[in-house]
């Protein structure tokens, strides 16, 4: 199941395939270049230091801009019910799942000046790419690098609309939403603790009637268990 992240790196990779003027029609990502008009996909606009900086026009700028948690867990989300395994076959921790919906963000931009193309018409390319893995259209797969297609949950192309741009530059803001499963081994949170030291009442600490099945109860005094964490027993 994939991470937020994964989902950003495959959706920036089909856009990148997309841009070849002359495609390899068994790629992973199937491109038919239907994003031939664009020079360049920025991935990560808002950490480049310099925007418009070192790219060329036209080009669409990627941000995973919002990620939500769709289910109740904590930060490390529910547990499935299901342990991983060691090659021994040891359980090594449980699977614990976290539901998100992350929210991708294209800026398509051109300069003022060009008369090959136009802001709507680059805009227009854009979503008939992302219409093809829209699942309520023709919900084509996410795949990464290696083909193996990402198991999302729906993916929705929510269209867009003009940018602010400026006396330069002209802009399109357009935008999906992806819901995903996120499959979490236990180990990647950190080793699982262990039992340091156990504590059993001692004989003076039993109560209850000798003389009656079941009536004997035994309690470790709260001075004795503060005692046995400060000295280090058990380490």
């Amino acid at each position: 199941m994939p991470s937020p992240k994964e989902v950003y790196d495959t959706v920036v990779r089909a856009l990148e395939a997309e841009t070849q003027p002359d495609p390899a029609p068994d790629t992973p990502e199937g491109a038919n270049a239907r994003l031939s008009a664009f020079a360049t996909i920025n991935p990560d606009i808002h950490d480049a230091g310099g925007y418009n900086r070192d790219h060329e026009f036209p080009g669409i700028d990627v941000t995973l801009d919002r990620k939500t948690r769709l289910d109740d867990g904590g930060a490390t989300g529910e547990w499935t019910g299901e342990f991983t395994f060691d090659d021994d076959g040891h359980m090594t921790g449980r699977i614990f799942s976290k539901l998100w919906r992350v929210r991708l963000l294209f800026s398509v931009v051109m300069w003022a000046g060009d008369d090959d193309h136009s802001i709507t018409g680059l805009d227009d390319d854009l979503e008939s790419m992302l219409s093809r893995f829209d699942t309520g259209l023709r919900d084509d797969f996410l795949r990464k690098a290696d083909g193996t297609a990402l198991q999302l949950r729906s993916f929705t192309d929510e269209g867009g609309g003009m940018g602010r741009g400026s006396s330069s530059i002209r802009e399109y803001e357009h935008e999906a939403t992806v819901e995903f499963e996120q499959l979490i081994d236990e180990s990647e949170y950190g080793s699982i603790p262990t039992v340091k030291n156990v504590l059993v009442p001692l004989p003076s600490e039993h109560h209850g009637d000798p003389t009656a099945d079941g009536e004997i109860e035994g309690d470790v005094p709260q001075e004795r268990i503060d005692a046995e964490g400060t000295s280090g027993a058990g380490r």
